[in-house]
């Protein structure tokens, strides 16, 4: 076997045993193999063929990723956020945002509720507070206004 040969190997194993245990997106792993000094045409080689076998497949990971946010009480600003910082298209993202049927709104006031309680804020001081915690949550500001100016 040549170094070529040996090296594509090494990377498309190191790949497939990152994907065996959770779903990743492609520049995130290419970056995941660089950090482990692997060569980058045998990286980019390894992450072709991971994709031609699904085994790397960016709309699974997409989909994941959002129901695991969504889980987790996170807005749509801040979900798209973080699968741009893992290198995904936009329209992707986008795409995939547009497809969830999770109810935005309803979220926010149960993320607020959650944290806060039932009791709407009665000061200027934890009416900000609680605008801070959901616009870092990812909540849009019109969501925002609205789960606080609730009846």
């Amino acid at each position: 076997m040549s170094d070529d040969e040996v090296a594509y190997k090494a990377a498309y194993n190191a790949g497939l045993a990152a994907l065996s245990r959770r779903d990743y997106a492609k520049v995130e792993l290419q970056r995941k193999l660089a950090a482990k000094g692997l060569a980058a045409e045998a990286i980019a080689n390894a992450l072709e063929k991971l994709q031609e076998q699904h085994y790397l497949d960016e709309s699974r990971f997409v989909e994941n990723f959002i129901q695991t946010r969504c889980n987790q009480g996170y807005g749509p600003q801040r979900i798209r956020q973080e699968l741009r910082h893992r290198g995904i298209d936009e329209d992707l993202i986008t795409t995939a945002l547009e497809q969830q049927t999770v109810d935005w709104w309803q979220q926010a006031h149960q993320v607020r509720e959650k944290r806060f309680g039932q009791q709407l804020p009665e000061s200027m001081q934890e009416r900000a507070k609680q605008m801070r915690f959901l616009s870092y949550r990812g909540f849009s500001s019109e969501q925002i206004r609205a789960v606080l100016s609730e009846d």
